[in-house]
């Protein structure tokens, strides 16, 4: 069957923030379709070092650039061939860093002829992109409770993200059952503990509490000690510090206003240095603002050989900025974003890299998702060891993607191999 691109369109469509973003579907000659709507992180909490989202002019711009100068270049072009593909949008685009097209737009384009392929193939996309022997799953990421740029700052927890990851899991959809039964609990206790607790939710649908960071570190380490009881797995916790946003650059200080404190540097180090040792903490992510890799450095000497340090703004998916990670020993895991990146062929670069110097890559979703954004397949497909998600609302959908590519898999599936042993 032919993998010809006979048709590329775009049109606008919404995301889970309900804020318009772009979506592409791509036809080809042998049938095959693929359809993908961009997510796009809050821009609150985005990094520095990530390229625009959308071109001047945002969404409807997007739009018109795919519909009149992209899709005109792709048609006859050969789906299968992704890294020619990617080229041809970073020709079109004509920046180092998608200003011209936008990040966004570079991605959802080179996912949906991906798609396509895999569709025109009837292959699934784990497997179009990845090998007949992928059977390795990512052990989910789970946002429980929320705060930081995703929700009201001043009353909520200064970080952004608080998770539990089910290392112990030893199926995917053990794990999956996991942090559906960790979502329930932590409401429970989030009501006799926090009496102004309404049971709101955030972008992401994590509980928005009035706790401290310590508050809410607290409530999830009795959440895993209740799974473990029940069920026998080992539960442990993650947090996103998302501390870009909360870094003061003008007076080089951390702010925690919800804690009413500033930090320094070194107290942010101490500061995070002592919520391992006080927490069972074993996932930690941008613990510091996206230049500081001396401090990453120091983290991960001292927890490496314990806990992922991850680098989601301090990397922002770029193989360049790894790179520089790499040579002083910054961080042993990697959030990965395509969009970040720009295109499959970029975000893969990154990944490569990343696993050929002993780093973890965690497929993560954004705070904007959208239901057809595939990073389970993603995760799969590259032997990526973690997978960031939501744990309700649409975000829970890649759980749901979780569980079908297990069912696929059958007998071979199996949990990613992890390197740092709990």
């Amino acid at each position: 069957m032919s993998t010809i691109i006979r048709a590329v369109k775009a049109r606008k469509t919404i995301d889970t923030r309900t804020e318009y973003t772009v979506e592409v579907e791509v036809m080809t000659e042998g049938g095959g379709f693929g359809r993908t709507s961009a997510p796009l992180g809050a821009t609150a909490s985005r990094g520095i070092w990530e390229p625009p989202g959308y071109p001047p002019g945002g969404v409807d711009e997007a739009v018109r650039k795919i519909n009149k100068i992209i899709a005109p270049k792709l048609i006859g072009m050969d789906a299968r061939k992704q890294g020619l593909i990617d080229q041809t949008l970073r020709d079109i685009d004509g920046t180092p860093n998608f200003a011209s097209i936008g990040g966004n737009v570079a991605a959802v384009v080179s996912i949906t002829v991906a798609k396509a392929a895999a569709s025109t193939l009837q292959l699934p996309l784990y497997t179009y992109l990845g090998t007949p022997f992928v059977y390795e799953l990512p052990i989910p990421v789970a946002n429980i409770i929320g705060g930081g740029p995703h929700a009201r700052r001043g009353v909520v927890p200064d970080m952004q993200e608080h998770h539990v990851v089910p290392v112990g899991a030893k199926s995917a959809s053990e794990a999956v059952h996991v942090i559906l039964l960790a979502h329930r609990k932590a409401r429970e206790l989030c009501m006799k503990k926090d009496p102004q607790f309404s049971c709101g939710v955030d972008d992401e649908r994590a509980w928005v509490t009035h706790f401290t960071d310590r508050g809410a570190l607290d409530v999830l380490t009795q959440v895993c000690e209740e799974i473990k009881n029940e069920m026998g797995v080992v539960v442990y916790l993650g947090i996103d510090g998302a501390s870009g946003s909360l870094w003061d650059s003008s007076r080089k200080v951390y702010r925690y206003d919800r804690e009413g404190v500033k930090r320094g540097t070194g107290e942010q180090l101490e500061f995070i240095c002592d919520l391992i040792k006080t927490f069972p903490l074993y996932y930690i992510e941008d613990a510091f603002h996206e230049d500081d890799y001396e401090s990453y450095k120091e983290l991960t000497k001292k927890f490496g050989e314990r806990c992922f340090i991850c680098g989601d703004d301090l990397f922002s998916s770029n193989s360049d900025r790894l790179w520089r990670g790499i040579r002083i020993g910054a961080c042993n895991s990697l959030i990965i974003k395509v969009n970040q990146a720009g295109t499959l062929t970029d975000a893969y670069k990154t990944v490569k890299l990343a696993h050929e110097n002993g780093y973890a890559t965690v497929q993560s979703r954004r705070s904007g998702e959208t239901e057809t954004n595939p990073i389970t397949d993603l995760a799969v497909a590259w032997n990526c060891q973690f997978m960031k998600v939501g744990a309700a609302g649409i975000a829970a959908v890649r759980l749901s993607d979780l569980l079908r590519i297990e069912e696929e898999l059958g007998s071979q599936a199996k949990m990613a191999k992890i390197r740092i042993k709990p």
